[in-house]
């Protein structure tokens, strides 16, 4: 799939494009597609919570800390259990991969 670079609308589709990514295991993709997300909307918690996701998913817990920290700077007012299920996908099938790995960047579990 081919995105226009001048769609205003990008980030929000590289951020679907991570999710997808994430959804296939495919870690460096996700964190890729979420980087270009979060390089042009710095702020955007969607891409945020995916970085923390894919980056606990492949491994990188300090890396993966740093953005559910960011998470938490943008909604100081929610818990970790509050920012996932705000942020979390969730499916009918059991937890999706976003769900679990951002509920090892935010320290819910350990593994």
């Amino acid at each position: 799939m081919r995105l226009s670079p001048r769609d205003p609308n990008l980030s929000y589709w590289l951020q679907f494009v991570g999710n997808a990514e994430l959804q296939l295991n495919n870690y460096p993709q996700a964190i890729d597609n979420y980087r270009r997300s979060t390089t042009m909307n710095p702020r955007y918690p969607r891409s945020l919570a995916g970085l923390a996701a894919a980056h606990a998913l492949s491994g990188n817990l300090a890396e993966a800390r740093v953005y559910a920290d960011k998470l938490k700077e943008q909604w100081p007012d929610l818990t970790a259990e509050q920012l996932l299920k705000r942020f979390a996908l969730q499916s009918k099938r059991g937890p999706s991969p976003l769900s679990e790995g951002l509920r090892r960047a935010l320290s819910l579990e350990s593994h």
